[in-house]
């Protein structure tokens, strides 16, 4: 894992420090690596996050793997060759290769990359904050599976990576189909473990799939669960689970007090107001907090729903089931992934997501819609693995509930906000921020302000459907 700050059209050093040092939490090991006309700056956990040779420079943040070429170097090898494509990981960066240079990032946006042109220069950061140094500016985004070519003042975006679903769904029987699954889980998992690696469980579906398999390959794996303290069901389910399959396991419970003492630094780390995504990112980012003191990296379970159809509203979807869900996952880079990737970041932790390895992401887009909603079941082909494998039905059976949800803390910070913001000045404030959808955003919106200019609310991804 890597923090990356640099600009393109002179030798910045100074300013690019200045950037870095907002990026310090994704790596501790700094180093700037200069040119003619840029300078790159990376705050580096491993060795393999740079790449130099005599005619390429690459820094990623994350990991990537290209036949048997690892990390940056797998990057600057394959985008030699013009198989980008090929990567598998998740990944984000920048790669000079004596002509031009490329800001990239990872087929479905699973870790960050901004940049922004300033006067003749084009300055790059892995997060917002990473150019609160260059105010007043506007950075851009790097969609997933695109990459921003810059050659002599000139720039070009160029998707390397167009997710499809299949023209026509395999004909797999069921069996045939949950054998794949099972074989692609077991790859996908393995990809993702390294030395202390550990992994939440919520207890739903999705984590406890993974924690499964994972726990094949770690005996003494680590697991972690969010809890309110007046209770909830994750923490039930998770610890029964644990229990079976004999992880070391540890529920980290927090109330209200906790949650407010957090809330200033989960927006700023967060770099959203999103209600329902600052909501999810409150028990992640405590929980993350304690499972940094034994692990620095953690397998998630985000991916599965927008794989197999977990929400409830899809079951309203027939034919078009696939393209919804492509939405959905195209999306996530600044809803799901995003929270994940900065809360966990800010203590230091990578987060692994084992579902959005390609393989699996191009498996999902092959199945008939009916293996992922029948008879009114979400999941359905992933229900009836974790069955065949020997999942409790405690798990199997239950309904999608959201993480904050299932965690306990859902509705708690909505009414607080209710007594803190009346109907007048939410009104009032909704005349000028019509984005704005309920108390509680512009609750969090004025924590946000506090940090980064209001005009960014423009780079802030709105989760799609959320339960107010």
């Amino acid at each position: 894992m890597s923090g990356i700050a640099g600009v393109i059209g002179e030798v910045d050093k100074h300013t690019v420090k200045k950037m870095i040092e907002k990026l310090v939490y994704r790596g501790r090991k700094k180093r700037t690596i200069t040119g003619k006309n840029f300078a790159f700056c990376i705050a580096q956990s491993n060795d393999s996050d740079v790449y130099e040779s005599d005619n390429a420079i690459c820094l990623i943040d994350g990991h990537a793997k290209w036949y048997r070429f690892k990390g940056a170097e797998a990057i600057a090898r394959s985008s030699a060759c013009r198989k980008m494509d090929g990567c598998r990981g998740a990944f984000a960066g920048v790669l000079w290769n004596g002509k031009e240079f490329h800001l990239f990032r990872d087929h479905l946006g699973v870790r960050p990359m901004f940049y922004a042109k300033i006067g003749e220069c084009v300055y790059f950061a892995s997060e917002l904050k990473g150019f609160l140094p260059l105010l007043p500016c506007m950075p851009e985004y790097i969609n997933p599976g695109e990459e921003v070519i810059i050659r002599e003042e000139k720039i070009r975006r160029r998707r390397y990576h167009v997710l499809k679903a299949a023209e026509k769904a395999n004909e797999w029987s069921m069996d045939t189909a949950i054998k794949k699954l099972d074989a692609l889980l077991k790859r996908a998992v393995a990809f993702n473990l390294s030395e202390k690696c550990g992994a939440l469980l919520s207890g739903g579906i999705d984590s406890s799939c993974i924690v499964w398999y994972a726990s094949k390959k770690v005996p003494d794996l680590r697991t972690f669960t969010a809890c309110f303290k007046e209770g909830s069901e994750d923490a039930i389910h998770a610890e029964a689970l644990a229990e079976e399959i004999g992880t070391r396991h540890k529920t980290v419970e927090y109330d209200l007090e906790d949650m407010l003492s957090v809330l200033p630094d989960v927006i700023y780390y967060l770099e959203s107001f999103d209600f329902a995504l600052v909501r999810s990112a409150i028990p992640n980012y405590i929980v993350v907090r304690e499972a940094s003191r034994f692990v620095n990296a953690l397998l998630s379970g985000e991916g599965a729903d927008e794989l197999f159809a977990g929400y409830s509203y899809l079951k309203t979807f027939r034919e078009s089931l696939h393209e919804e869900l492509l939405s959905l996952l195209y999306s996530a880079h600044n809803n799901a992934f995003q929270r994940d990737d900065r809360m966990f970041f800010a203590h230091g932790v990578e987060f692994r997501v084992p579902f959005v390895y390609q393989p699996i992401v191009e498996f999902a887009f092959s199945l008939p819609a009916s293996y992922k909603i029948h008879d009114g079941v979400n999941k359905y082909v992933l229900r009836k693995l974790m069955n065949k494998i020997g999942m409790p039905r405690y798990i199997t059976e239950q309904e999608k509930r959201k993480f904050s949800d299932g965690a306990g803390s859902m509705f708690t910070m909505k009414k607080f906000v209710e007594s803190e913001i009346g109907d007048r000045d939410y009104n009032s404030a909704r005349e000028k921020y019509q984005f704005l959808r309920c108390k509680e955003e512009l609750y969090y919106f004025r924590i946000f302000k506090e940090h980064f200019p209001e005009e960014w609310y423009s780079l802030i991804g709105f989760t799609k459907r959320p339960e107010r």
